[in-house]
């Protein structure tokens, strides 16, 4: 059994730095730099094509893709443990929220703009949802490495946060409209989905581990 669990016998540094760690600080950044911009720009995004619409009508479109991901969610995550999977379940809805943001940015219908909103805010929150179960994998992390690998994985994922929202505002003041920001996101889900699929075929669920 120890010879099948090289993570025991590493120190708790040596695996902080491991490439999967690395890999995945590198992903949280991506994603929550998109959830950032979600939560903060969705009633903005919102009113600029929901064109003379009153506040409280702009208020209720603004709620109708948080509330499709809430439904989502919880599904997502009972058909990644169904299908004992976790990596594509966790690429799928980057990929998705990606599609979003480049949807809003290319279409001028507010019909398609919305939907593009859904997706990102359905994409984003999956992927959340998802996010968390591949550094609590032995694969990734010991059990006594895992308090400070999460701890630096979020660590670093709140620089993310920290940096989307300006960006997105600073480049919105620049050339006055969305478009560069969303793509600037789109660009940080894209990192997310490649550094978070690189990670994560290292990881197995209990279901196939068993099997084994």
């Amino acid at each position: 059994l120890e010879a099948r669990d090289p993570l025991q016998r590493r120190s708790v540094i040596g695996e902080l730095a491991s490439r999967n760690v690395v890999f995945l600080s590198l992903a949280y950044f991506g994603l929550v730099a998109s959830l950032n911009a979600n939560t903060t720009w969705t009633p903005q995004i919102v009113r600029a094509f929901a064109g003379s619409a009153n506040l409280s009508l702009i208020g209720v479109i603004a709620a109708i893709p948080a509330i499709i991901a809430a439904a989502a969610m919880p599904v997502w995550g009972l058909h990644s443990d169904r299908h004992d999977e976790r990596p594509w379940h966790l690429v799928l809805p980057l990929l998705l929220a990606a599609v979003g943001w480049l949807l809003i940015v290319a279409s001028d219908l507010a019909s398609l703009q919305l939907l593009g909103l859904i997706a990102a805010t359905t994409g984003n929150y999956c992927a959340m949802a998802m996010f968390w179960t591949i550094p609590a994998s032995a694969a990734i992390l010991s059990p006594g490495a895992r308090p400070a690998g999460i701890a630096l994985i979020n660590s670093v994922g709140q620089v993310g946060a920290a940096i989307s929202s300006p960006v997105v505002g600073a480049l919105k003041d620049f050339t006055g409209s969305f478009t560069s920001g969303l793509l600037f996101v789109t660009a940080m889900l894209l990192v997310a989905a490649f550094f978070g699929a690189a990670a994560a075929q290292h990881v197995q669920t209990p279901g196939r581990q068993a099997v084994r």
